[in-house]
């Protein structure tokens, strides 16, 4: 098998933001970047809390493993978008790290807690919480009451 198709080197040597196709386009605000950095951080965490269950339950967990590296490298392409060139360099590396961690060098449910704990500090340091929905039938100044 080939480092390009084996599974536990998917995730390695593609550029930031190509491991699905998809690229932000220049007109996009930094709200809808910051939302689609959010959902794939979201979606992201999922997956390892579903590659935990697997692995303690015995399962091969490669699969929830091989998506949740992709929407990693996507999330940080979101927040690369539009950074300083530093910033963005920095990114990439953390998206390979983080990527190794997950297929490559992992030891299991310590490097899944690991990883976690670094997506959780990168969504506190980049992303402002999302805000909360307002009723569609309050007025405007029964929210700021509350």
């Amino acid at each position: 098998m080939t480092t390009a198709t084996h599974p536990r080197r998917a995730c390695l040597g593609l550029p930031l933001g190509a491991a699905s196709g998809a690229t932000l386009p220049a007109q996009r605000t930094p709200a809808v970047v910051q939302a689609v950095a959010h959902t794939l951080m979201d979606g992201a965490l999922e997956r390892i809390g579903l590659a935990r269950r697997c692995l303690r339950r015995g399962r091969e967990p490669t699969h929830h493993l091989r998506i949740a590296t992709l929407q990693i490298r996507e999330a940080l392409a979101c927040l690369a978008h539009g950074a300083e060139a530093a910033t963005a360099a920095n990114l990439a590396d953390l998206s390979d790290y983080l990527c190794r961690q997950l297929i490559c060098e992992g030891d299991g449910l310590t490097a899944l807690a690991y990883v976690c704990d670094l997506l959780g500090e990168l969504r506190c340091a980049y992303l402002p919480p999302p805000a909360a929905p307002r009723a569609a039938d309050a007025p405007a100044g029964a929210a700021m009451r509350m």
